[in-house]
């Protein structure tokens, strides 16, 4: 009987395979390769080199049909510097737009805190152009007090006059009534 080395006699027909080979084999990558193991519930093992071991049945080590040769992302670059300097450019061409976007913003922040200053200053200069209205208003309540009262003592004193002209005029026209030779006779008399 002819056994193939990686097949042994207690296993079902397969064959032992890292993870890196199986998604090798399939045309995907490793974490694809480990989604598959799972969900297919292969068998693992670890190897003596510390890497785990799948059994996968032999048509399961064909290529997958609706992955293109160069969609593999398991496939390790030819030199590794370009892979750094490629990813430092990835890095940049991401990073400079949220520069200029950091820059932009802090130039709105600038401006921003620019119109509030000026708001502020604006404000404390408007609250004490009211405070002086104020006092000026104070001010004035006070010189209209001032001015009613002297119109209230001038309106008095203009009643005072006309009653006394009143009267005067009453004594006029009380003489004048009394004839001329009483108002001689009370002439010489003294009233």
């Amino acid at each position: 009987m002819d056994v193939s080395p990686d097949i042994s006699t207690d296993d079902p027909p397969g064959r032992w395979v890292t993870l890196a080979e199986l998604a090798a084999a399939r045309g995907i990558d490793v974490p694809s390769a480990q989604r598959l193991v799972r969900r297919r519930q292969w068998r693992r093992q670890p190897g003596n080199d510390g890497k785990i071991r799948v059994l996968v049945p032999p048509d399961e080590l064909k290529p997958n049909p609706n992955v293109r040769p160069d969609d593999r992302t398991d496939v390790p670059p030819d030199r590794p510097s370009d892979t750094i300097a490629d990813i430092r450019a990835d890095i940049m061409e991401v990073a400079q737009p949220l520069r200029d976007a950091i820059a932009v913003l802090r130039v709105q922040l600038d401006e921003a805190n620019t119109r509030t200053v000026r708001a502020d200053v604006h404000a404390e200069q408007s609250e004490a152009r009211a405070m002086r209205a104020e006092e000026a208003v104070a001010a004035e309540r006070v010189r209209a007090d001032v001015l009613r009262d002297r119109l209230e003592s001038a309106q008095a004193e203009l009643r005072r006059a006309q009653e006394g002209a009143e009267a005067l005029r009453r004594a006029e026209a009380e003489r004048r009534a009394r004839g001329r030779l009483r108002r001689t006779w009370d002439g010489w008399r003294g009233r």
